[in-house]
């Protein structure tokens, strides 16, 4: 079974670094998941999971390719090589956690100004309903 996952997510051992959307960090869910479903458990950040599909099954027909996700955050899945580009602590194309207003609104990840907070369903959380 496949998890998809927005945050940090080493997808060999299934352990979450962190995610700043659902306020949890270092959580070692494909194991968990595993004990409680009862069979193998891949677990992978929903934004490299979404260009890996595209990349083998969708319209993406080179070795390189980004993709840009807008959905619970703003990230991205990059393709090199027909690879997945992993980077630093498995949160390459976490591009939502860049900064782009000073001092603008904060974000769950504790800074101010994330592109993220302006431009995804995150935002939803902190603005009020209209009536």
């Amino acid at each position: 079974m496949w998890h998809r996952y927005p945050g940090s997510v080493n997808f060999t051992t299934g352990f979450v670094g962190y995610n700043t959307n659902f306020g949890y960090y270092d959580w070692n869910l494909g194991p968990d998941l595993e004990a409680l479903l009862g069979c193998k458990v891949y677990v992978e950040n929903d934004a490299n999971a979404a260009a890996f599909g595209e990349y083998i099954a969708g319209g993406a027909k080179a070795s390189r390719m980004p993709l840009l996700s807008r959905c619970t955050g703003i990230g991205s899945g990059i393709i090199l090589g027909g690879k997945i580009l992993r980077g630093f602590n498995f949160a390459a194309g976490e591009m939502g956690h860049t900064v782009i207003v000073k001092g603008g609104r904060k974000c769950n990840c504790g800074r101010y100004g994330c592109w993220e907070r302006y431009a995804s369903s995150a935002l939803c959380r902190r603005m009020p309903a209209k009536r």
